[in-house]
């Protein structure tokens, strides 16, 4: 399910030309608050699609749940799990591997 959802969302994968640009337009980056020198992050900017977010939470628990080392991940940087899933998606589909 998570990577029918993934597909009908964002559709071409290979027209984001690093992960980084899908994250963004997935709306899973941290959301920049700026006051003249002074630069902090807060939540992520739900800018996109809830589908895609909804489907990264889906397989981002999964994942912990089956993965011991996802699990590692998850523990040591629980909110940046759902982005680096979206992230292994994208290199998965660009290398075209399953």
């Amino acid at each position: 399910m998570v990577s029918a959802v993934l597909i009908s969302e964002i559709g071409d994968f290979k027209r984001f030309p690093e992960p980084k640009f899908l994250a963004s337009y997935a709306g899973v980056v941290p959301r920049p608050f700026q006051s003249d020198t002074k630069l902090r992050y807060g939540k992520i900017t739900k800018q996109d699609s809830v589908y895609i977010r909804y489907a990264l939470i889906n397989a981002s628990w999964v994942a912990i749940r089956e993965d011991r080392k996802i699990r590692e991940i998850f523990i040591r940087i629980a909110k940046r799990a759902g982005r680096k899933i979206l992230v292994w998606s994208w290199h998965l589909v660009i290398n075209n591997e399953s």
